[in-house]
């Protein structure tokens, strides 16, 4: 039993698809919210109705630049992704990304969904290998891989995993609200929560093996966001 799959041409365009759909229902939002924060600056309706105005061309044309750049880097390492099954172990390569290699006495589960199959080992909560149903040869693979173990349904998945892209929108109302606000409970309250969840959010990019270097490179911006938010509740309490 030894065979290489990878992500079929069509499938390519239809991930890409979705991403920019998933992609604009947290930036919308996120460039809404900007743009209120700024509107009303601390209770009060901002005269300044000119940078308002200035503020909506250079967010969506940033905003247009990320994803531009995001997509190229997501084609790259969807064109990469590639799956071998051999006697032994399966193996997932991809651009940028840690090989994961897991043999068959290690596999927990092997489960489908709408998203594709997911194959949990049973000695490390964080190999975790994801194929997109839009890999090529799909029956194939499912045929191949109930000879592992039985393919069960979709797993329960987690508060976070559930609400990402809310908690993502949320995330960003909380550091606007944080920075924009000098009233001390405001303050307060929602930075704390940002402190949180960014922490939480920092720690799970690094440590997962389906998110590329660069994405991980990238995350560390985080840390900036970090020290002005902890700089801005120490200054705002302390005041």
């Amino acid at each position: 039993m030894n065979a290489i799959f990878k992500i079929s041409e069509n499938g390519l365009k239809e991930l890409q698809k979705a991403t920019l759909k998933r992609t604009a229902a947290i930036f919308l939002p996120i460039a809404i919210i900007a743009i209120l924060l700024n509107y009303y600056q601390n209770g009060e309706q901002s005269e300044n109705l000119m940078v308002i105005l200035l503020l909506i061309p250079i967010i969506g044309i940033s905003g247009g630049i990320g994803v531009f750049i995001g997509m190229k880097r997501q084609k790259q390492a969807f064109e990469s992704y590639t799956l071998t099954i051999n006697n032994q172990e399966i193996i997932r390569e991809q651009l940028n990304t840690p090989t994961i290699h897991l043999p068959f006495s290690d596999v927990q589960s092997i489960d489908e969904n709408s998203k594709g199959f997911s194959i949990r080992s049973s000695s490390s909560a964080k190999d975790i290998i994801l194929i997109p149903p839009q890999i090529d040869d799909i029956d194939k693979l499912r045929e191949m891989l109930s000879r592992i173990q039985p393919i069960g349904g979709e797993v329960e998945k987690t508060f976070i995993e559930k609400n990402s892209n809310a908690l993502t929108i949320i995330s960003v109302g909380l550091i606007f609200a944080t920075l924009a606000s000098n009233n001390k409970l405001v303050v307060g309250i929602c930075g704390v929560l940002v402190l949180l969840l960014m922490v939480y959010s920092f720690y799970e990019i690094q440590t997962n093996k389906n998110i590329d270097s660069k994405t991980k490179n990238t995350s560390w911006f985080i840390l900036f966001v970090l020290i002005s938010i902890t700089a801005k509740i120490y200054v705002v309490l302390t005041s």
